[in-house]
C-alpha cells in the first residue's frame, strides 16, 4: 500500500521540463523508500539545482500517482533525467525564490528513518500519502510545491529560514 513518488521538474507554465525516477538509482518508488534525508537519489536532485546544476531556478513538485491531472501518467510514458549520480556535494542549502524562505541541510540528519525535508516542502497537495508521520506535518507538506528553486553554499540575506523539519 502506498503511493509511488517521482520529482518532476516544471517549465514556467506548469509544463513538465524534465523528472527523474528513483528506480534509474536502484531506489524504489514510493517516498519513504527513496525520500529519506541521506539518500543519494534525494542528494542527486539537490544538485541539479545548484550552479552546476540542469534545474537551476526551475520549479519542482514530489509528484505522486494519485495526484489530480494526467502528469505522473505523461512522464512514466516518457524517458526520464538521469543524471550521474552525486551525493555529498557541498550545496546544502535550498533556496526558495518564489516565498522567500530556505532550509539547511544540516550533516548532522544520517538516518534513514527521516524524510529530507526538501521532500516534505514540495510533495504535491494530494491527500493519498498514508504515512502517518507525513500528515503530522500539514503546515509543511506540499508548502514548496511548484516554486522556483535553487541550491546554495552560503544563506541567502532578507529570506525567512525555515527551521528543520524532521519527519
Amino acid at each position: 500500500m502506498g503511493q509511488y513518488c517521482i520529482p518532476v521538474i516544471l517549465n514556467d507554465d506548469g509544463t513538465v521540463f524534465k523528472y527523474m525516477s528513483p528506480y534509474d538509482y536502484d531506489h524504489l518508488g514510493k517516498i519513504n523508500e527513496h525520500g529519506y534525508y541521506d539518500s543519494d537519489f534525494v542528494s542527486t536532485v539537490i544538485y541539479q539545482f545548484s550552479p552546476n546544476g540542469n534545474f537551476r531556478g526551475k520549479k519542482l513538485v514530489w509528484l505522486g500517482q494519485y495526484s489530480e491531472g494526467k502528469m505522473y501518467e505523461y512522464c512514466k510514458s516518457t524517458k526520464s533525467f538521469t543524471p550521474k549520480l552525486i551525493h555529498n556535494h557541498k550545496y546544502k542549502i535550498v533556496v526558495n525564490h518564489t516565498k522567500g524562505e530556505y532550509i539547511k541541510l544540516e550533516n548532522k540528519f544520517n538516518n534513514l528513518d527521516l524524510l529530507n525535508p526538501l521532500v516534505i516542502l514540495t510533495l504535491d497537495n494530494s491527500d493519498h500519502y498514508p504515512l502517518n508521520t507525513i500528515s503530522n506535518f500539514k503546515d509543511y507538506w506540499g508548502r514548496w510545491n511548484g516554486d522556483n528553486l535553487t541550491s546554495e553554499l552560503i544563506e541567502p540575506i532578507n529570506y525567512k529560514l525555515i527551521k528543520s523539519i524532521i519527519v
